[in-house]
């Protein structure tokens, strides 16, 4: 672990054409600069374990070549930018432990490659969308601790290659057969 402290620069996507921006485990506070994918080489944004606050910027859902976004265990809040869910080559996307809101949109359907959805300890709320089912490469779920409402998706049980799905202290129940 590192020692970095204060925010982090505004124009750092601006500075080179990064395609990995990992600084995790430091006492960064402050926004998530906007112009971090502008180059439109972003590959990996992990700014995992900080003090990071606000909004996520809206020109991360628009990052056609992320493929990790993992911002967990920050005080993010405020809604996911529009799209993001459906963002074509993201394999991860770690949000857990920060303040976000509203729900997980049916544009997740898009994701071409998710491997991990870990949205736990959040305040995400609504239901399920049964498009969710689509997102063939999810291997892990972690929907815990947040205000979903609702039934799990019945097509959920059709995912190739499940290993993990949790969804402790929600109100999601088990779809039922009939």
């Amino acid at each position: 672990m590192n020692r970095l402290s204060g925010p982090l620069p505004e124009q750092l996507g601006s500075w080179a054409e990064f395609d990995f921006i990992g600084v995790s485990e430091n006492f960064l506070m402050g926004p998530i600069p906007p112009d971090m994918c502008k180059r439109g080489t972003m590959t990996k944004l992990l700014v995992l374990q900080n003090r990071l606050s606000g909004e996520i910027p809206a020109i991360h859902a628009n990052c056609s070549t992320l493929t990790r976004f993992r911002v967990s265990n920050n005080l993010l809040s405020g809604a996911m930018p529009g799209g993001i869910w459906g963002s074509p080559n993201l394999n991860i996307i770690d949000i857990a432990m920060n303040q976000l809101e509203d729900p997980i949109t049916s544009d997740i359907e898009n994701a071409k490659s998710p491997g991990q959805l870990l949205v736990s300890k959040n305040r995400l709320s609504g239901g399920l969308p049964e498009e969710i089912s689509k997102a063939d490469s999810l291997v892990a779920i972690d929907l815990s601790y947040n205000q979903f409402l609702g039934i799990i998706p019945s097509r959920v049980g059709d995912l190739k290659h499940p290993t993990a799905f949790t969804w402790r202290i929600c109100s999601l129940a088990p779809y039922q057969i009939h």
